[in-house]
């Protein structure tokens, strides 16, 4: 695991107290699934961060976002990645309306390739360091692989996996009622 020093990043064999991930300035450097999923800092991807107002809930994993003013207005559909909707839709799309709809929201991922206007993205808010990890925890997502390869880092999409696979075992939410995953 890596932490930070005052001066410079050490490396140490000790997990963090609480498991949490280690951040400095909002910027990620380590994770509790460091060892299955390698670290942030190890990844180079650039991605797109954008604020604005959630002005729509489209579906369980979509919502618009609206940002900037007059010429510089931009709107944008937002995918939430790696968020499958196959299970529990209605549900996630109260959810999403009840907690970010008409609040503003940072929006940290990459547009689609051919379009300007819809991007596959993790959503941050107020309440929500991680609103996509959030409901894959709590078992009120199931996971899918986003639908564009470098919308989010391969290590937050394994450790989404990760996540799915514990709430699963846990029967946490819409797993309460569903066999264990062989």
């Amino acid at each position: 695991m890596i932490v930070a020093t005052s001066s410079a990043f050490a490396q140490s064999d000790k997990p963090a107290p609480d498991k949490a991930p280690i951040s400095i300035n909002g910027v990620l450097l380590s994770n509790e699934y460091e060892k299955e999923c390698g670290s942030y800092v190890m990844e180079s991807n650039t991605y797109s961060h954008r604020a604005g107002r959630v002005t729509k809930v489209l579906s369980g994993n979509r919502i618009v976002v609206e940002s900037g003013k007059g010429r510089k207005k931009e709107i944008l559909t937002v995918n939430l990645a790696g968020i499958a909707t196959s299970i529990n839709s209605e549900k996630l799309s109260e959810f999403l309306t009840e907690k970010i709809l008409n609040k503003i929201v940072s929006v940290r991922g990459n547009k689609k390739e051919d379009t300007d206007t819809e991007m596959f993205a993790i959503i941050e808010s107020s309440e929500f360091s991680d609103l996509n990890r959030y409901l894959i925890e709590n078992g009120l997502a199931d996971y899918e692989k986003p639908g564009y390869g470098y919308s989010v880092s391969y290590v937050t999409t394994c450790i989404y996996r990760k996540l799915l696979e514990k709430a699963k075992n846990a029967k946490i939410g819409i797993w309460a009622n569903a066999p264990l995953p062989n």
